[in-house]
């Protein structure tokens, strides 16, 4: 078996393991939603979805320092020392970090208004806010060394390790929100119980890591090196600009939504949202352990190998997100009516279905950018379109109501994603291969 076969089996074994592991975070949604839909009634249903979403931006606080762990342990080529200094720096910046977000939190926590930064208006759902920030907060900054973890087992594509303990967490968190219910816990309490699990398979895999897999790899102090520590910054504010970015594309509607709606408004954007995500999180299973085999190709100079792959990954996902996204549009009021008891306009499923296709195609071009390490196109007009696409959720939201939400991302997705930084992707893309041929003709 070649080296490239052997790479994209590797890559595909991971992503059926994530798939599996997203099958039961998807089961997870199916049955949270309507539970905490009945139990928690519309406000504060709406701001457990806006929670739910807060608890992605936890890649926001890292300034990239997983991302760049990635790549540099996928390029490493075997090199021990290097990659247990990467993952030593990495690991203390990221305790650095926790600790000065603390203390950030702990000043300035008295002087916000939750309340109306959430725009919550029920007596019930005001007196709980408080607590609920500081417990989301809690489990926010514990989530953040964890993450490292995740990042060696992707980075040496054996991702399908890590996605077996997150698919074990995500059945015991279902399990711990019935519990809570029968319980009758408040919203904090909720909150505790069942993003808590989460942090579960992150610990597991943690302790399997750094207790006897990469025992070479353990955090030691003595280890942290400025040098190390600076390029993971460096690099890292990179990919923090692209993470900045893309929560603005993507994390932002439903804030945009509770503020010029108001949070009753989320619980009915919210469901069909996470809907169309689902075929996201599928394709994703398969597109995000390509990253580190990329990064892995391009250091043994492997270019035709990137260069099929990157076109049958093209492909399959518009033949994916096509086929399913069609299904899914005309099934959407059927499955929310018989889910929830809700249906929304046919506009906003239009809107969601075209969001959800551009966003395919942007994946598959920012996971090639990311392992070839060509992040800068993605820096620029990556923050470009998360700037203009806020903007124009707020115009469009007060044009046309709540699909102009989703229509102006889906806007910024072809201008930016597709049309700015596709184009540079073919370009890059275009340059290796002759610099491949070049060689070979040597």
């Amino acid at each position: 078996m070649t080296q490239g076969q052997q790479r994209t089996r590797r890559a595909a074994f991971t992503g059926l393991t994530s798939l599996v592991a997203r099958g039961s975070s998807t089961a997870v949604n199916l049955v949270s939603i309507p539970l905490t839909q009945h139990y928690l009634g519309t406000e504060r249903f709406g701001l457990w979805l806006m929670l739910s979403m807060l608890l992605n931006w936890v890649s926001l606080t890292d300034l990239g320092l997983t991302s760049s762990l990635t790549n540099v342990l996928a390029t490493a080529n075997g090199d021990v020392r290097q990659a247990k200094q990467a993952v030593s720096s990495a690991f203390w910046l990221m305790v650095g970090i926790a600790i000065v977000l603390s203390l950030v939190f702990t000043i300035a926590y008295p002087f916000i208004q939750w309340d109306r930064l959430f725009n919550v208006t029920s007596d019930q759902a005001k007196s709980e806010i408080g607590l609920v920030v500081i417990v989301f907060f809690v489990g926010f900054i514990l989530r953040l060394p964890l993450s490292i973890a995740g990042r060696i087992y992707t980075a040496y594509q054996e991702g399908y390790f890590y996605q077996a303990w997150a698919g074990l967490s995500n059945l015991l968190s279902v399990g711990a929100l019935l519990v809570a219910i029968q319980f009758q816990v408040g919203l904090p309490s909720l909150v505790a119980v069942f993003f808590g699990t989460a942090l579960l398979g992150d610990g597991l895999a943690t302790l399997r890591v750094f207790g006897w897999k990469w025992r070479s790899l353990r955090p030691e102090w003595v280890e942290f090196s400025p040098k190390q520590a600076k390029w993971l910054l460096k690099t890292g504010l990179q990919f923090w600009v692209i993470q900045i970015s893309s929560i603005l594309f993507f994390q932002t509607d439903l804030m945009v939504v509770a503020q010029l709606f108001g949070a009753s408004a989320v619980a009915n954007y919210g469901p069909i949202l996470k809907l169309f995500t689902l075929l996201g999180a599928i394709q994703t299973a398969f597109l995000f352990p390509l990253w580190p085999a990329y990064g892995e190709a391009f250091s043994r100079r492997d270019v035709p190998w990137i260069i099929i792959t990157f076109k049958r990954t093209i492909g399959l996902t518009l033949l994916w997100s096509l086929s399913t996204g069609i299904i899914l549009s005309l099934s959407a009021n059927k499955i929310l009516k018989l889910w929830l008891n809700e249906t929304v306009t046919v506009d906003l499923i239009l809107a969601m279905f075209v969001m959800s296709v551009l966003m395919a195609l942007g994946h598959c071009i920012g996971t090639l950018l990311n392992g070839l390490g060509h992040i800068k196109s993605q820096v620029i007009f990556g923050f470009a379109a998360g700037i203009c696409n806020l903007i124009l959720s707020i115009g469009l939201g007060h044009l046309i109501g709540v699909s102009g939400v989703c229509w102006a991302t889906a806007i910024c997705l072809l201008v930016f994603s597709l049309g700015a930084v596709g184009t540079h992707a073919l370009i890059v893309l275009r340059e290796m291969k002759l610099e491949f041929q070049l060689n070979n003709q040597r």
